[in-house]
């Protein structure tokens, strides 16, 4: 939301000592959160100034340039122009030698020089609005020069920016700091709480005064269907519109707002929502006899005014002309009943609509509009008068040939109720940490509307005003909130609450996380973390059934329909976004995955209903662009799980996910319980989502590791004698798995270190039925150097281990 000063100035004098900066500092200790300030201005206007044009003369050397005789103030200057509607006794903007431009609006700023241009010199530039920054204002053809003849009466040689009140700062406020204050969505709502903090005086205003004394007792037809979903509805029609752009002024104010000048009906109602905080909408009376709000019905269509076509249902509610929706209640405007530049008579509604309903329908149609993001935050219903009167303010204000010619309609149901809230003097100075005195109290919350009385000693009661009377006050901390931040936090002293210490509760798998992301970072991991949802393919990749997701009921897209049953979706989703920056990687994650099964935790703690499973999973994914992830993988895992203190095992299974390569993976074992997975992705997926890694993938649950039982870590020093390597290559039948040779060839060995796979191969010169795996072994001793003997030993004992129990053949 942005927020103008000088608009804010209006209904709240600030002293001129008073920076911008320090109000923005102001506001977001106190008020809202600033994200950033800056100049009304796009550009800094230094030497530019009003000129006068005096005569126009027809350039000697240039059929398509001009040469324009311009009083700047102090003298008259000529100037070479090309705009085609320069004319004599315009203003004009002019840009003296050494003010900077864009040439057409486009590229750097430009720094003028006094030059000659075809043989004529030229003292300065007549401008565009566009080479000033300033089309927004000025919306018109790239080629006019600005003419601000209508829009100030500043005399020749006036600073440019002072003829037309463009200095300003505009206040870049954070809409997530505004969700629980409806009031403050306006401008004058936020200078009411500005004078409130600031402790200046608001200027307090009634519009509905003096607007509808004197109106027709004509009516205007309006039927609400339910009070619920629309509390409130104003409207009043008008005749004598003429379409046209609006002043200067009110373009100013809806630009310094980020809001799009469009034509003097459809600014009114932007201006209203900017200052008030009030959406407003405007009808064009010829289109609509009557005025009806109700549900939408199944199927029902509208074309709103960004001309795309909705289907509309029964939770969507709308305005209609007695027959068929012309309107998204809330929303936005249907193009059937629209301003346009013929329309001649309007209706002005100003409404209030349910949150939610409005809310509900924006989801579900996708569809957000500055109106909406106001209606669901909860705005007062007695705002509806006041935009309505505001409104048509305006246009008699603009228009004078306009009336107002019908009563007003205004459907309502029973005033909402104020809230009245019981706070003790005691919990104000408990809460905050410092000694109040009691007319301390009753003076801040009076400079926020607050109604407050003291009917018992030390407790008063405090009413909240009509616009903060919603969602917003409702429990003793908020009214202690509003005292604090009047007050202002500076002025408390901070203090460390008493607060009765105790021994934490034991909780082994929280020391498990915390020793396992240890362990990861330090075998090389990184660490990511996704969202718990999860959609598309996912149950497929891991074989589950749609019925053992938990789905949302309004998912927030086609990817994230149910909470996830798996980490590992979301991890290969991470291998093959960063696969193309790094070649090779190993990343996990520690998370919740979901299952629509009864848990064993309580919703909470009185409750007898427990909810869904959530077990706690690790897993992780090792991607490389050659050679086999599987055994890499295997090896990591296996070095984790021993880092953690368990002894773990790999057995073959058929039983895994249907994302795993039939031949490369295996169940993780520790004793004889099944704690996890390790393998390979199949290739069918492999190709499918990513370009060229191989990928290893690895996952156990936490509660299968904490019921396991663990051996005692033992520290072991760092090697002081050097390694023997050795490579090996066997050729087995096609159904050797890796896990039955590793087991052998570990066994076999009591000088071996370290094994890794590092080449699976199979074809013709193989034979039939067969494959060639191929190893790395890694010989030490903790007290000596090996010698060659002692490793050929060594060899000749893996051989022959592998020959006996696997049947492999040396391969030369």
């Amino acid at each position: 939301m942005l927020v103008s000063r000088s608009w804010l100035e209006a209904y709240v004098p600030l002293s001129k000592k008073l920076t911008s900066q320090q109000l923005s500092v102001l506001m977001t200790t106190r008020m809202v959160e600033v994200e950033g300030v800056r100049e009304l201005a796009p550009q800094p206007l230094d030497k530019v100034v009003v000129g006068e044009v005096v005569r126009v003369l027809p350039h000697p050397n240039a059929d398509k340039l001009r040469v324009g005789e311009t009083n700047i103030g102090k003298e008259t200057v000529r100037i070479v122009c090309g705009g085609v509607n320069l004319q004599e006794g315009m203003r004009v903007a002019v840009a003296l030698p050494g003010a900077k431009v864009r040439w057409h609006g486009e590229g750097n700023l430009v720094e003028l020089n006094e030059t000659e241009i075809r043989g004529e010199k030229s003292f300065g530039m007549i401008c565009a609005a566009a080479e000033l920054g300033l089309e927004s204002f000025f919306p018109a053809d790239d080629h006019h020069i600005l003419d601000i003849t209508c829009d100030t009466k500043a005399r020749a040689g006036t600073p440019l920016a002072d003829a037309l009140d463009l200095i300003d700062s505009i206040f870049d406020i954070d809409n997530k700091s505004l969700t629980h204050r409806p009031d403050l969505w306006g401008h004058y709502g936020m200078a009411r709480d500005l004078a409130a903090v600031a402790h200046a005086k608001f200027i307090e205003r009634d519009f509905t005064k003096g607007v509808f004394t004197k109106v027709p007792k004509e009516k205007l037809s309006v039927n609400v269907t339910d009070s619920l979903d629309c509390p409130r509805y104003t409207a009043v029609r008008m005749e004598g519109i003429h379409i046209a752009p609006s002043p200067y002024w009110l373009r100013k104010r809806l630009v310094a707002g980020g809001v799009r000048p469009i034509n003097n009906m459809v600014d009114i109602t932007n201006y209203v929502l900017l200052e008030l905080g009030q959406p407003m909408h405007a009808f064009d009376a010829a289109r609509v006899r009557e005025i009806g709000v109700r549900r939408a019905k199944i199927g029902e269509t509208l074309t709103t005014l960004d001309e795309a076509e909705r289907t509309l249902d029964d939770m969507m509610l709308v305005i209609t002309d007695g027959v068929q929706p012309i309107a998204l209640a809330g929303i936005m405007g249907g193009g059937s009943s629209g301003i346009t530049g013929a329309t001649t008579s309007i209706i002005f509604e100003s409404a209030n609509f349910d949150a939610v309903t409005v809310r509900t329908t924006s989801m579900r149609l996708g569809l957000r509009s500055e109106s909406s993001a106001r209606f669901e935050k909860g705005l007062d219903p007695e705002l509806a008068p006041q935009g309505l009167a505001r409104a048509v303010a305006l246009a008699l204000q603009l228009l004078p040939d306009a009336k107002i010619t019908s009563a007003v309609s205004d459907i309502h149901s029973k005033k909402r109720k104020l809230a009245t809230i019981t706070l003790p003097h005691v919990l104000v100075e408990q809460k905050l940490g410092t000694t109040l005195k009691p007319r301390d109290i009753k003076g801040v919350l009076a400079r926020f509307g607050f109604l407050v009385e003291e009917k018992k000693k030390g407790v008063f009661t405090v009413v909240a005003p009509h616009w903060r009377a919603g969602r917003d006050i409702t429990l003793p901390e908020d009214v202690i909130e509003e005292i604090g931040r009047g007050l202002g936090y500076g002025m408390l002293k901070p203090t460390l609450p008493l607060q009765r210490m105790s021994v934490r509760h034991y909780n082994p798998q929280l020391r498990l996380q915390h020793t396992i992301r240890k362990s990861a970072a330090a075998l090389g991991m990184t660490e990511v973390l996704n969202y718990g949802f999860s959609g598309g393919d996912d149950l497929l990749l891991v074989g589950m059934p749609r019925k053992s997701a938990l789905h949302l009921a309004n998912p927030i897209s086609e990817d994230a329909t149910t909470l996830r049953t798996s980490l590992l979706p979301g991890l290969l989703r991470n291998v093959a976004t960063n696969e193309r920056q790094f070649p090779r990687g190993r990343i996990f994650e520690i998370g919740r995955v979901f299952f629509n099964a009864t848990g064993e935790d309580a919703a909470h703690p009185d409750a007898k209903t427990k909810l869904p499973s959530q077990p706690t999973m690790c897993a992780g994914a090792v991607w490389k662009d050659e050679g086999i992830a599987w055994n890499e993988t295997a090896e990591l895992v296996r070095r984790l799980l021993t880092t953690l203190g368990y002894a773990p095992k790999f057995r073959a299974s058929e039983k895994l996910y249907p994302l795993v390569h039939p031949c490369r993976g295996a169940e993780i074992l520790v004793g004889d319980a099944r704690v996890g997975l390790v393998g390979e992705v199949h290739p069918k997926y492999s190709r499918r989502m990513f370009a060229k890694s191989k990928v290893g993938i690895w996952g156990f649950a936490l509660d299968g590791l904490v019921a396991a039982i663990r051996q005692k870590i033992a520290f072991t020093p760092l090697p002081h004698y050097p390694a023997a390597m050795r490579d090996i290559a066997f050729v087995v039948d096609t159904e050797m798995v890796y896990t039955t040779l590793a087991s052998v060839v570990r066994t076999s060995s009591t000088l071996l270190a370290q094994l890794e796979l590092f080449d699976v191969f199979a074809g013709q010169e193989i034979g039939q039925g067969k494959k060639s795996m191929a190893f790395h072994l890694i010989f030490r001793a903790s007290d000596r150097t090996l010698t060659d003997k002692e490793v050929e030993k060594e060899m000749r004992q893996i051989r022959s281990a592998l020959e006996r129990d696997c049947g492999a053949l040396l391969r030369a």
